[in-house]
């Protein structure tokens, strides 16, 4: 029987002790608290050569659960893009902005993160040091080019009837968009007076009948939904 009590308030004592120090962990918080990062673009896509700012808030510094004064968040953000330098910024009341641009098309990530910067505050003859998060937060945009002039590849003109075809752009050439559609035109007298043209999605000829005798000139345009191109090269037909 003494035996059995003595295991009885063995095992409540070590449940006590356990209890006990389970009690006296803390629990786990991330540091410094709330300095995630969020990052935001002015616009989401944008052509090349064309400025895009970016936009980052929560980089504050903390101590514990105390966030820096707001004069004081001057955490060092770095933005990093693709094809692009990386620029660093310090923040200011834990706000920090940049632009990039881009000469290339094509989808491009954005990310801006700050490290473990200390950062002293004197106050009242006191000194306190807070710390930036090391955090980090993403974005991305789409950067697009109107398309350049297909080029034409055969042209002629014969019996009341005169044709155009060209090559149909590639992905590259069409500004990283698909082309919606060619704008193949008929100019007569002069390269510059329209006297016919035809809308078309997927062809890449055309052909005008019924035509009267004279000189005329063709030239085709490509269409994407972000622009449309300049013309081809106008090229001068004879209908007989």
């Amino acid at each position: 029987m003494a035996s059995s009590k003595f295991r009885l308030y063995a095992a409540l004592a070590a449940t006590s002790v356990l209890g006990a120090s389970v009690a006296f962990v803390p629990a786990a918080q991330a540091y410094p608290p709330g300095t995630a990062l969020t990052i935001s673009s002015s616009a989401s896509s944008a052509k090349t050569s064309t400025s895009i700012t970016f936009r980052v808030t929560g980089a504050n510094a903390a101590l514990g659960g105390t966030i820096a004064p707001s004069s004081s968040n001057r955490c060092p953000v770095t933005f990093s893009a693709t094809g692009a330098t990386s620029k660093v910024v310090t923040a200011s009341a834990g706000v920090a902005s940049t632009t990039f641009s881009w000469t290339t098309t094509g989808i491009k990530t954005i990310t801006a993160s700050t490290s473990g910067t200390a950062i002293s505050v004197t106050s009242g003859g006191r000194t306190t040091t807070y710390r930036c998060g090391v955090e980090s937060s993403s974005t991305s945009i789409f950067v697009y080019a109107t398309p350049v002039a297909p080029t034409v590849t055969a042209y002629a003109g014969g019996v009341g009837r005169a044709t155009i075809s060209w090559n149909a752009l590639t992905s590259t050439q069409a500004g990283g968009a698909s082309v919606s559609y060619y704008t193949a035109t008929l100019y007569g007298p002069s390269s510059s007076t329209r006297v016919k043209f035809a809308q078309q999605t997927s062809s890449t000829t055309q052909t005008w009948t019924a035509l009267a005798r004279g000189t005329y000139y063709v030239g085709v345009t490509a269409t994407t939904a972000y622009g449309t191109s300049p013309s081809s090269t106008k090229y001068a037909v004879t209908v007989t």
